[in-house]
């Protein structure tokens, strides 16, 4: 979700208040996301991941409390530092250049997903929590594509990187979230896909679903949230769909959650076309794998200022009526369609 400007990352920086002080305007925005997607009337509800520089990042950084340096990366990998140094200003990552440990240790997260699950948690009344995880594909990147870092071996790097995923995921779990794993924990885990989100704009829009969806179903995870409102041949795309979602993927019920909600724009979706884009989806994805749900986030980045809303703030207020809409399109498509 995006950040309220209050959460004042430019006045902690400049040393104009603690680092206390920053974490309870965090604290103050977690719980206000939480409680508007209840009013929207989410079943399932998240923080909006307010403490966290973004959904890829939150591993490897944290605030920097230092002029002009919104964040720090705290990568504990000294043979990482030469990859990083070099790779890391062409990324949209909102980190400055490396500051790591002088010693060669595996890499280990600074923070997981569950340190801000648990944080936040108590918010929920109505609703029950869930929490996105970064993918190793995602961090993965950081490691050269050509060639290998000297001292520490690619395959060393995966090893380390999968089992400190496994730990972030596992770590959701035992701290209650819902939504290596039995089948029913696969149920409640899901994988998303979209072209990207970030300052309103996208960065493999180029990729065409019909090249992802063979693979991307043929991952044995529970549901999967796709990015679809925003695709000019929507109708093309359940089809896809409809012929690649499986109802037993080793002991679980395949469910496709499609994107009725375009996060890049400002437009609000009304309920009644909500209802039609999922009413035409059900004539090519079977009712009980279908789902509804937004195309990204709205804003996945922490220094993201939504340009095309005009600031953070209007468009956290839009993201909210659009989140309301999406639920109440649900509705109207589940009465229509007798479930």
């Amino acid at each position: 979700m995006p950040i309220p400007t209050e959460v004042a990352y430019a006045d902690y920086d400049a040393g104009k208040i603690t680092r206390a002080e920053l974490e309870s305007y965090q604290d103050r925005a977690a719980k206000d996301s939480v409680s508007r997607m209840e009013q929207a009337g989410e079943m399932f509800v998240t923080d909006g991941e307010q403490r966290a520089s973004s959904f890829a990042t939150y591993p490897l950084v944290e605030p920097s409390g230092q002029p002009g340096r919104r964040w720090t990366i705290l990568y504990s990998s000294l043979a990482l530092s030469k990859a990083l140094s070099s790779e890391i200003d062409n990324t949209l990552f909102p980190i400055s250049k490396p500051e790591i440990a002088a010693h060669n240790r595996s890499p280990r997260y600074k923070t997981y997903a569950f340190d801000n699950f648990k944080k936040s948690k108590g918010y929920a009344k109505k609703g029950a929590m869930k929490q996105a995880v970064i993918s190793p594909s995602m961090l993965y990147l950081l490691y050269p594509l050509n060639g290998e870092v000297e001292g520490y071996p690619k395959e060393r790097f995966v090893h380390d990187l999968v089992n400190e995923c496994e730990k972030d995921i596992r770590g959701c779990f035992e701290a209650g979230a819902k939504h290596r794993f039995t089948a029913e924990e696969r149920r409640n885990i899901g994988i998303h896909t979209c072209p990207g989100g970030d300052c309103d704009s996208v960065h493999s829009y180029d990729v065409a679903y019909h090249k992802l969806f063979p693979s991307l179903f043929r991952i044995n995870a529970g549901y999967f949230l796709i990015q679809l409102a925003s695709e000019k041949d929507k109708e093309g795309v359940y089809k896809l769909i409809g012929e690649n979602i499986r109802k037993d993927a080793k002991g679980v019920k395949q469910v496709a959650f499609i994107g009725v909600v375009n996060t890049l724009d400002p437009s609000i979706e009304s309920p009644e076309d909500i209802a039609e884009a999922l009413i035409t989806a059900s004539k090519y994805i079977p009712l009980d794998q279908l789902g509804a749900t937004d195309d990204c986030g709205f804003s996945p980045f922490s220094i993201d200022q939504k340009p095309k809303y005009g600031s953070p703030d209007f468009a956290r207020d839009v993201a909210f009526k659009k989140i309301a809409n999406r639920v109440q399109g649900a509705r109207l498509a589940s009465a229509k369609l007798g479930i």
